[in-house]
């Protein structure tokens, strides 16, 4: 019987190839991927179901100015803004965050708008049963509600569609923001819901609404848990993420 070798010029070519094909594995293995918002969710608006227990997300993101009314509201001038964000899943049905936000203005604002975010996992995906999760942004705010940029109360459902033809297996969530709180201003007013479809383990088309206007991007999921997505707020202002994700 031949012994087998793992040397000789035929293996090292391979070799390259070899790690880059395991990298790729590892990259698509994250189950969910962070929004430009920082918690876990499609372009803006958020999705049920956890990433697993113990990781970890670092990312942020650009939002231009048309739609973002950054400060303030829809009768202001909108400015556009970037976000930097943390968060981690532990228990596993828990995911905490906090995201600074820098409107892209010209003028000093020291740290920027400052927020935490949380979200719960209530019930796991079943055959029949979709995913259910509640949360809120931008909770904590000042006696006048000045740093209420971001407000939000929401529940939000997902749930697998299965293969749509040729254009891959697809992901469907819907969800709905009550104005439990006061404040200045809100991340989502009313329903919202979204679909991602998956037309490559590596791509996923991203369509949603988020009580305010529609917006379309493509989430790239590239190796060791780093995500890159490119969207049209609005659907006619540009918005970028991008994101890492480990498991500790």
């Amino acid at each position: 019987m031949k012994r087998l070798s793992f040397h000789g010029p035929l293996c090292l070519r391979r070799l390259p190839a070899a790690l880059l094909a395991a990298a790729l594995l590892l990259g698509a293995g994250m189950a969910r991927a962070q929004s430009i918002t920082g918690a876990s969710g499609l372009i803006f608006t958020p999705v049920a179901g956890a990433p697993p227990d113990g990781t970890v997300a670092l990312g942020g993101g650009y939002v231009g100015g048309k739609h973002s009314w950054y400060g303030g509201t829809p009768s202001d001038t909108p400015v556009s803004y970037y976000t930097y964000y943390g968060s981690i899943t532990f228990l596993p049905f828990a995911e905490l965050g906090f995201r600074f936000s820098r409107a892209n203005s010209g003028v000093p604002e020291a740290l920027g708008d400052r927020m935490f975010l949380m979200r719960f996992t209530l019930l796991r995906e079943g055959r029949r049963r979709p995913a259910l999760a509640v949360g809120a942004h931008d909770f904590l705010r000042s006696s006048e509600n000045q740093t209420a940029n971001f407000t939000a109360v929401y529940a939000v459902a997902s749930k697998r569609l299965g293969r749509l033809g040729p254009l891959g297996p697809a992901r469907l969530h819907a969800g709905v923001a009550p104005r439990l709180l006061d404040a200045k201003n809100y991340q989502y007013k009313g329903p919202f819901g979204g679909i991602e479809i998956s037309p490559s383990p590596y791509a996923d088309v991203l369509l949603e609404h988020d009580s305010r206007v529609p917006s379309a991007g493509l989430r790239l999921k590239l190796p060791l848990g780093v995500r890159v997505m490119g969207a049209l707020h609005g659907l006619d202002a540009f918005a970028w993420g991008a994101s890492v994700q480990r498991v500790l």
